[in-house]
């Protein structure tokens, strides 16, 4: 189980001022590896954003080693900071 946030120091991509689809992506590993591909759940524990609040989450790319999160928003959404909490388990 873990946190990922799109705020890093050096690694800035916050989805503000900006009008359509945007979307961030980035490969969270594991602690120790899997026997077998896991399951990943993922829900956001933290939000930073303006009136309206349009975001989806999607876990991909699930191997024994890790995983791929997109985040990603659309309209005249506009978000500083979001934090999700993630937990894989077989």
């Amino acid at each position: 189980m873990g946190e990922y946030h799109t705020c890093f120091p050096g690694k800035e991509h916050c989805m503000r001022n900006e009008e359509g689809e945007r979307s961030f992506e980035d490969h969270i590993n594991f602690d120790k590896p899997y026997e077998n591909i896991p399951h990943v759940m993922t829900s956001i524990s933290s939000l930073d954003a303006g009136t309206q609040v349009r975001i989806s989450i999607e876990t991909f790319n699930i191997t024994t080693t890790g995983f791929d999160v997109k985040i990603s928003t659309w309209a005249d959404t506009n978000f500083w900071f979001v934090k999700i909490s993630w937990i894989s388990f077989q």
